[in-house]
């Protein structure tokens, strides 16, 4: 029995791929015979903080460290994970996100304690400076030229989302050996039927009102590049639009922007075990994201047979295939109004599109995904 902590900045009741990989994961190990704790902040992304500091999640001991202040929205600086770290019986220490101030407090505390740490590092790369602040940028930077090149190389393992991640790692020195790519996963209640009527009851949609339904399901924020669809909204004015999503903060700022257009809705948040009812709602799938470390939503909407237009920066452009799905400029509106209207006007091709976003799902089913990730831990206690 190996015990294992996963470290990530942010948990549930936060909502995101990174929180749905981490519980998962959590589950599948603790069912086999591990012992798993989860170590977070307890920021909520927002200015809200998330009580208790400690509970129990899906039967998964979660135990949340006092934030004191904000690097930037993704980085959050709680150092009573270092007390808690040292106070705790482990064998591995799993950190998501690298760059962060907690990979280093589990890299410390792992090498004077003798034990192991891995990081999944979520493809930071892919972030272009201008969708940073510049305090943000000053930070990544100074952390490039110093922490970066002196301590990277003293993690045990790297996990990767995208063979995109293996050019920047090297440039801290990092062997190849110690890297290894293993994708997001399909979460099992996406594969089980969904019940889709239930959700156009909610909220009074039509769909024989409707030529197609276009959706698009995850954190509603500027980076998801949700404002580019606005030259499709206009033009494809007998197409649904369904935004769905907890809000970042954007929403009301999008609301305003498509306030005269009558094919636009806005979900809110989704439970978990309603979002393969969404997905069977729809008939096509959009991220325009600005940047997508890889696009968890992506491979549940193929699961549920939707041909995709999607971000060709980060994860999609390794996982979309001309079979079943578009990628595109996530700033060139026109491109992306010229995508969905192919997909709007020809049923039988999203259907054909849609059997084979369904074949290629299947590679990133949980039960294949969950095998990288023991082979990775037993080799690295081996």
């Amino acid at each position: 029995m190996l015990k294992i902590i996963q470290i990530t900045t942010f948990f549930y009741p936060v909502h995101g791929g990174v929180e749905q990989m981490v519980l998962q994961l959590s589950k599948r190990l603790k069912e086999i015979g591990h012992e798993v704790k989860i170590f977070c902040s307890d920021s909520s992304k927002g200015q809200e903080r998330i009580t208790p500091l400690k509970e129990t999640i899906e039967g998964i001991e979660v135990e949340r460290c006092r934030t004191w202040f904000s690097l930037s929205y993704f980085h959050k600086f709680y150092p009573s994970l270092l007390i808690k770290l040292l106070k705790s019986d482990f064998d591995i220490l799993h950190v998501q996100g690298i760059k962060k101030v907690e990979s280093y407090i589990a890299l410390f505390v792992a090498k004077l304690r003798g034990k192991k740490v891995i990081v999944s590092t979520h493809n930071p790369f892919i972030v272009d400076p201008k969708e940073r602040s510049r305090m943000s940028n000053r930070l990544i930077k100074l952390h490039d030229l110093t922490f970066g090149k002196l301590f990277l190389k003293y993690f045990d393992k790297f996990i990767c989302l995208s063979k995109e991640e293996y050019k920047h790692l090297a440039k801290f020195g990092v062997k190849k050996d110690k890297i290894t790519v293993i994708p997001n996963a399909v979460p099992d209640i996406i594969w089980q039927k969904g019940s889709p009527e239930k959700i156009a009851k909610r909220y009074k949609i039509d769909k024989s009102k409707w030529d197609s339904i276009v959706l698009s399901l995850g954190r509603i924020s500027r980076r998801k590049g949700l404002q580019n669809l606005e030259y499709a909204i206009k033009s494809l004015s007998k197409t649904l639009f369904l935004l769905a999503g907890p809000d970042d903060g954007y929403v009301p700022k999008l609301k305003n922007l498509f306030r005269n257009y009558h094919n636009v809705m806005f979900l809110g948040a989704i439970e978990r075990n309603e979002t393969k009812d969404v997905y069977e709602l729809a008939d096509i799938w959009v991220i325009p994201s600005l940047y997508e470390p890889f696009g968890v939503v992506l491979i549940e909407a193929m699961a549920k047979g939707l041909p995709s237009v999607s971000t060709n920066i980060g994860g999609p452009t390794e996982i979309v295939k001309k079979e079943f799905g578009f990628l595109v400029n996530p700033k060139d509106q026109k491109q992306i109004k010229e995508r969905l209207e192919f997909l709007t006007k020809r049923p039988q091709i999203r259907k054909k599109m849609g059997k084979a976003a369904i074949l290629e799902a299947k590679k990133y089913a949980w039960d294949k995904i969950f095998k990288k990730y023991l082979e990775v831990y037993n080799k690295l206690i081996q």
